[in-house]
């Protein structure tokens, strides 16, 4: 990209040298343009010794196809690590709550059945991963006579999709997550092109962007979409041709399209036109007539989305309602019953790597580092702070994949700073290979759990459940990683968790206490006799506050208590095998939700481990 000049590819020599060598047969003398001589200098084409005009035309064309190559090498292998990260993590992470909803409307919109999915679900994303679903043979959900269709709540909906389809629900959830992960390609793509091969190297390999491009949500749709409409704007009002302008409107209308956040980028455009008029260029013809084609663009794109101007005022008085009502959330290691005012600036200081956030930063803010594309930094900057005001004015703080999109914009501001630092050598370019280094480390250390990593200065995912909650660590993905823990620590199980995935599917027999939404069938009580038993609770369900208008009797007890173990930083492991306490406990709380049976299960079991310790 012209802001980075290919300044990254040095730093790349030996991974791209690789790459090459084992693809071409050529040696690395080859691949920097040496003939493979004893000598070098004996050769007319080494860039090391030049006797003509010509032969200083021929080094200085060598030296720059080398470079270009092995930035193209480079840049290809940062894309196939993200991407094979992207595929092991959609076989690995469990189901999220969203996904089974998203996945029933997906293949609904695809085949002309959904009920309310205009209004709920964004349409373009839904198309594509409908798409996806039907090729892989998905069928309608089977859903029994005795209920109403249209009157199933959408997430049980989700659940009869999944689980009653007449295939693994692995291989639904493989093709409609498929499809997430091409548009994080597109998203790579975009940022390349934009930022460089820094840029380009903080978005493949940032921990919040992996996890939700395995994931069968609408975020990741919304950041590429979100992503390449600024890209051509920036493109369009620096050397851009005249159609990027429209372009950038018609990527913005299916950003729309893919959650309604988009709805600031019209205002993205015409404030950093704004800006640029305000500062240093006289109003021209150009600036407008791109504006006025950018909007034009995006507004026929959005009601060709929606259907028309009903469908577009359908979503955006439904949303507008929904962003406006308070809900709690968890931060801090408390609950807020109506939220908390600072809620996305902790998420990002807390859910970004120390590197990402403190580089780009000091990118965004510094414009010197971007001379010749202050475009550029405008339209980011613009975006960044727009985004941010407008997260922080909704009253519903749901975790910061409602924040996606602003991580390509600090990653353009960190590969802008550390190009900075490449150029000055020396100690500076140490650092910035060590800061992107950290990066990299930070956000591998967390796999394959990256929806619940926090940095270091808040102690790590490790630490994630006792400081955020809901989908920054724990949207019901990990029990498989429950599953695991069993096969290796056998035991009964009695287990309150959250999310929408079925312990049924993996062969969990448990107790249930107070699962949510607890759809599920196959749970029974354990047997009062039994060597040793696990009580194994969400982070979400221990944190207990009401995001979801679902709660269990209060969990607060076992905060004094260590866990055995914390599965998939997710899923908090209690040995109560010889706790009488705890016995006792659940026992009252099965008792003030009316299950008799399952508190005098815990009444006895509480009674016998009494008797065995005296």
């Amino acid at each position: 990209g012209a802001l980075t000049a290919d300044a990254l590819a040095g730093a790349f020599d030996v991974g791209a040298t690789g790459f090459l060598t084992s693809f071409s047969g050529f040696g690395a003398a080859t691949f920097f343009g040496i003939p493979m001589t004893e000598n070098p200098r004996a050769s007319r084409y080494s860039p090391f010794f030049v006797q003509s005009p010509k032969d200083v035309k021929i080094a200085f064309m060598s030296a720059v196809t080398s470079r270009r190559v092995r930035s193209l090498a480079a840049s290809a292998s940062l894309v196939a690590t993200a991407l094979i990260i992207g595929l092991l993590l959609i076989r690995t992470t469990g189901i999220t709550y969203d996904e089974p909803s998203s996945l029933a409307f997906s293949w609904a919109y695809w085949n002309g059945q959904s009920p309310n999915g205009i209004v709920e679900y964004p349409p373009v994303i839904s198309y594509l991963r409908g798409a996806a679903l039907s090729a892989a043979g998905a069928a309608a959900p089977r859903i029994p006579p005795n209920l109403d269709r249209a009157a199933v709540d959408p997430h049980a909906l989700g659940q009869f999709f999944l689980f009653c389809n007449g295939m693994p629900p692995e291989h639904l959830l493989f093709w409609g997550r498929a499809a997430s992960l091409v548009l994080f390609a597109l998203l790579l793509a975009v940022i390349r092109l934009w930022g460089g091969l820094f840029a380009l190297a903080f978005v493949a390999l940032d921990p919040n962007l992996l996890a939700h491009a395995s994931l069968a949500t609408s975020d990741i749709s919304l950041t590429a979409f979100f992503a390449a409409a600024l890209g051509l704007w920036a493109w369009a009002r620096g050397e851009g041709p005249f159609w990027a302008a429209p372009a950038a409107g018609a990527m913005a209308g299916l950003a729309l399209g893919s959650k309604a956040t988009a709805a600031i980028l019209p205002v993205i455009f015409v404030l950093s036109e704004a800006w640029a008029w305000a500062l240093k260029r006289p109003l021209d013809r150009k600036g407008i007539t791109a504006t006025l084609s950018a909007l034009v663009s995006f507004l026929i794109i959005a009601l060709l989305v929606y259907g028309g101007l009903d469908g577009l005022k359908a979503m955006f008085l439904y949303r507008a309602v929904q962003m406006g009502v308070p809900a709690p959330t968890y931060l801090f290691g408390r609950a807020w019953p109506n939220g908390h005012p600072l809620y996305i600036p902790a998420i990002l200081a807390i859910k970004t790597t120390l590197p990402l956030l403190f580089l780009g930063l000091w990118g965004l803010l510094d414009r010197r580092l971007w001379a010749g594309v202050e475009d550029r930094r405008r339209i980011a900057l613009t975006a960044a702070a727009l985004m941010l005001l407008a997260a922080m004015s909704v009253r519903l703080q749901y975790g910061v994949r409602h924040i996606l999109p602003l991580y390509p914009l600090l990653a353009l501001g960190a590969g802008a700073a550390a190009v900075e630092l490449w150029r000055r050598r020396g100690v500076a370019r140490l650092a910035a290979v060590t800061t992107l280094a950290w990066h990299v480390g930070s956000s591998l250390a967390c796999l394959p759990h990256p929806i619940a990593y926090v940095n270091e200065a808040f102690g790590g995912p490790t630490n994630a459940w006792r400081v955020v909650g809901d989908s920054n660590v724990d949207w019901g993905q990990a029990l498989p990683d429950l599953a695991r823990f069993l096969e290796e620590n056998p035991g009964g199980l009695i287990l309150s968790y959250f999310g929408s995935d079925c312990p049924a599917r993996l062969d969990l027999e448990r107790q249930d206490a107070f699962s949510a939404p607890g759809r599920c069938p196959g749970a029974r009580l354990l047997p009062v006799k039994i060597k040793r038993e696990w009580l194994a609770v969400s982070a979400t369900q221990l944190q207990g506050f009401l995001q979801y208008q679902v709660a269990p009797p209060d969990w607060s007890w076992l905060r004094t208590r260590a866990p055995a173990a914390v599965v998939g930083h997710a899923i908090l492991v209690y040995d109560i095998t010889r706790d009488v306490d705890a016995h006792k406990r659940m026992a009252a709380m099965y008792l003030s939700v009316g299950n008799s049976a399952a508190a005098a299960r815990e009444s006895d079991r509480a009674r016998l481990v009494a008797s065995i310790g005296k």
